[in-house]
């Protein structure tokens, strides 16, 4: 078992950093409890020690019955919604080597993660950077909250936040991999200490994925389209980009003639989930495409798309609401979700 205590100084930030814990131990399959003080420790549990300041040696001989404890020290910047700004950020990168580079975030410099040493037989783990925070960081999206300017939409683009640099590996599992590591290094050293991990999955299997659709836009030549298109074909042919541009040549004189639209590929997906054994769930847009242009480009009411949702369900694959765009600030959702159920006859919940 896993005990957490957490520094009464961090009282105001406590539901966010017990809600950091959940997530991480709940996806390592490991059992854990929350403690207020050293004198609800059972023997030889593993200790989480979250604080301002890391415990003095008189505090450290208290755990004397748990061979095993990790000190984090916290950062309450990273605990505190805009309170981090952009340039902030980029003073208080570090990047750790793991199976790729990792960004942390920290005011201290380091050169590793995490030191060990033993004081008085007891493992002492004690990270070098706030591990908790970063993760809750991630979890919240407060790097959206650093002051980067939005879109028409009221959206933040991917391009401007300040680490889409490290985007194409999922850090966040990382630094709850790096945590998992340093627990079985620690329970190695003490072998007095053990902990029961459930698997993730059923069988024990090592990763599970969901397999999902937006359908947003399903006309990629459309009339309009296909006259402004004149201009961007031109820009390729300028700039040397022959490839695109016969594609795009290819995609449009086969619409002409036969019809077929290249963003109409429901049969292409559902041959490929079909070939995989597996199920999918479909993104669908409730709106009106000519109140909400920037959602969808089609109508519930268009007899080919009501076929091809029909299709989708009776291969036993899910139909959900694409919510649209600013939908946090409307109430117009739940009339969204009983016109889409209509479409579909079934009702989405």
């Amino acid at each position: 078992m896993i005990a957490i205590m957490i520094d009464r100084k961090l009282e105001r930030f406590a539901e966010l950093i017990k809600y950091t814990f959940s997530f991480i131990f709940d996806t390592l399959g490991l059992s854990y409890r929350f403690i207020n003080r050293i004198g609800e420790l059972k023997k030889n549990e593993v200790i989480f020690f979250y604080g301002l300041l890391e415990p003095s040696t008189e505090e450290k001989n208290q755990f004397t019955s748990n061979p095993t404890v990790f000190f984090i020290k916290a950062d309450t910047d990273l605990l505190t919604t805009g309170r981090i700004s952009r340039e902030e950020i980029n003073n208080k990168l570090h990047e750790i080597k793991l199976h790729s580079i990792i960004p942390v975030l920290s005011s201290k410099e380091f050169q590793y993660p995490l030191i060990t040493y033993k004081v008085n037989d007891i493992f002492w783990g004690q990270f070098n950077f706030d591990i908790i925070g970063n993760i809750f960081f991630h979890l919240s999206a407060y790097e959206e909250s650093t002051g980067i300017p939005k879109d028409m939409h009221g959206n933040i683009p991917d391009s401007s936040l300040p680490l889409i640099g490290y985007k194409h590996f999922p850090y966040v599992n990382a630094l709850i991999w790096m945590i998992d590591n340093f627990l079985q290094e620690a329970i190695t050293v003490n072998q007095s200490v053990f902990l029961v991990k459930k698997e993730a999955w059923p069988n024990g299997e090592e990763y599970a994925y969901a397999l999902s659709h937006n359908i947003d836009f399903l006309q990629k030549w459309r009339i309009g389209n296909l006259i402004t298109s004149f201009f961007t074909d031109l820009k390729l042919l300028i700039i040397l980009k022959w490839g695109t541009f016969f594609q795009n040549l290819k995609e449009k004189i086969n619409y002409l003639i036969t019809n077929y639209e290249v963003y109409w590929n429901f049969e292409e997906i559902r041959e490929i989930v079909k070939e995989h054994g597996v199920r999918s769930t479909y993104f669908v847009g409730g709106t009106d495409r000519k109140t909400h242009h920037f959602d969808t480009d089609y109508s519930l009411k268009d007899p080919d798309l009501q076929s091809e949702l029909s299709q989708i369900r009776e291969e036993k694959n899910e139909i959900a609401l694409l919510a649209p765009y600013n939908s946090h600030r409307s109430r117009d959702s739940a009339q969204h979700v009983s016109k889409l159920s209509g479409v579909i006859g079934q009702k989405i919940k």
